[in-house]
């Protein structure tokens, strides 16, 4: 009984090897997986973007008490991204989360903030980029909360923030979204894929890929 079991399992691998052989057909190739964090001020939305960005409901969203992490599945990558609670309280602990392993950043901001905010939000960013694990990493800033009035647009946020000096010799994106359109955050994030690193392949040290 076995023996026969063994020859069907061997007929099913070579009828299935002689099927992509005929008509071309490819495996799909290992998804890279990236690693990110995700920072910004508290209440400027960062969790529920993330989950926008996941495809989930965000009904039900909470802000994020510590650290988070999420699990963003795309067509061609898996970023998994780790969400830094913004509270004054939480901040001071960032610097435990910037390594090596980093492969991007992405930060948060609260587009129809006040002066005293993007202040803080330019100071918030200028101190993350200056790590040294961070340098020349790529940067998504999520212009968030465009479908309120008072808004900056992109242009002006990316001067709020001071990018031109802040994220000199380095890539960097300002995206405009909200709440209120998942795609935008899942285009965002999907224009910050070609900046970042490329993924080495196989078994060596440096590679990385979709396990799923």
């Amino acid at each position: 009984m076995e023996s026969i079991q063994l020859a069907g399992a061997v007929c099913r691998i070579v009828a299935h090897r002689a099927y992509k052989k005929i008509f071309n057909v490819k495996d799909r190739p290992p998804r890279p997986v990236y690693s990110l964090i995700a920072v910004g001020l508290g209440g400027v939305g960062k969790s529920t973007l993330l989950a926008l960005g996941a495809g989930e409901e965000i009904e039900s969203i909470e802000p994020t008490r510590g650290f988070g992490i999420k699990a963003i599945q795309r067509e061609e990558v898996v970023l998994n991204v780790k969400e830094l609670g913004g509270d004054p309280s939480i901040r001071p602990y960032w610097s435990r989360y910037f390594n090596e392993d980093v492969d991007g950043i992405v930060v948060v901001v609260d587009s129809s903030a006040d002066e005293a905010r993007w202040a803080e939000a330019a100071d918030m960013i200028r101190d993350v980029l200056a790590h040294g694990d961070l340098k020349e990493l790529s940067v998504l800033v999520l212009a968030n909360k465009q479908d309120l009035d008072g808004a900056l647009k992109c242009d002006e946020v990316a001067q709020k923030l001071n990018l031109g000096e802040v994220a000199a010799g380095r890539s960097y994106l300002v995206e405009a979204c909200s709440k209120e359109s998942a795609e935008s955050v899942q285009a965002a994030l999907d224009k910050l894929v070609p900046e970042l690193p490329e993924i080495v392949y196989g078994d060596g040290p440096d590679a990385k890929e979709d396990t799923e």
